[in-house]
């Protein structure tokens, strides 16, 4: 977004400043409202949680004296809206001879004169609007995962339990013709200059069923297909009994055996149902 002025002068703090794009390296810190602390730190670059804000001092526009709030900066130039909290990228400068006041997105700056510091912002975090969810499916088929992140300059890593998988880094994973190797913890983790988010959930291939915390057995299988739970008093012996048969609708299924706590020992699996 541009914002300029009556003679046509960049206003805007999310305008194109050109030296954001040289920006390498970025030092977190924790929330903080101002940065007159850091003045003499020109050319540095900060990350930290930021509030937006509707009141506060606030000279300039684009650039800022450096014991201006910058939440209110943020609201001002169009970063955040005021109560919205998000990781933002402010740049430290040089102080400027003048710093013109304007209103935008609700919010006034006033005018002033020479000042010996500035800041100004120049980025934002990637934030997750969905995160990755939990996929079951079976051996051979297809799917895709995908979280939904707000930004801007994402870069995307997959990893698979731990380790990265080479070649992906777009915005979607796909596999195709799945196997049970291609299971696991996956992970997506986004990033920009100025932080980064990350998302997992584990990929079952074939049916897994658990234990749920009040002994109810949590079925994770594929969306549409039926299965049936067995029990069996041996375990690497016996008769394996179908118990019930649940065809999946959602993610996880969970189910009761009546006779599961009477004391007996008794195991469980899970099959493809034949019916």
């Amino acid at each position: 977004m541009v914002i300029t002025d009556s003679e046509g002068c960049v206003v805007s703090a999310q305008a194109e400043i050109p030296f954001a794009q040289s920006v390498v390296a970025v030092q977190s810190l924790s929330a903080r409202d101002g940065v007159g602390d850091l003045t003499g730190n020109e050319g540095a670059v900060y990350a930290f949680p930021v509030t937006g804000s509707d009141s506060g001092p606030l000279w300039g526009t684009l650039y800022y004296t450096t014991d201006s709030s910058v939440g209110l900066a943020a609201v001002h130039g169009g970063w955040l809206t005021s109560g919205e909290t998000a990781t933002l990228a402010v740049i430290i400068l040089a102080g400027r001879s003048s710093y013109p006041g304007t209103t935008h997105n609700g919010v006034s700056s006033s005018e002033t004169g020479s000042y010996p510091s500035s800041f100004a912002i120049i980025g934002r975090a990637p934030e997750l609007t969905s995160g990755l969810e939990t996929v079951a499916i079976e051996a051979g088929g297809d799917v895709t995962l995908s979280p939904a992140v707000s930004g801007q300059s994402l870069t995307y890593a997959w990893s698979r339990d731990g380790s990265s998988i080479p070649g992906e880094s777009g915005s979607s994973l796909v596999l195709n013709g799945v196997q049970t190797g291609d299971g696991g913890l996956m992970r997506v983790t986004v990033s920009n200059a100025t932080g980064s988010v990350y998302s997992e959930a584990p990929l079952y291939v074939g049916a897994h069923l658990f234990f749920g915390a009040s002994g109810e057995l949590i079925l994770y299988g594929q969306q549409g297909l039926t299965y049936d739970l067995q029990s069996n008093g041996v375990l690497g012996g016996g008769v394996w009994a179908t118990q019930t048969s649940i065809t999946v609708t959602g993610t996880p299924m969970m189910w009761t055996d009546p006779a599961g706590m009477s004391g007996d020992a008794r195991f469980y699996r899970t099959a493809l149902s034949t019916e």
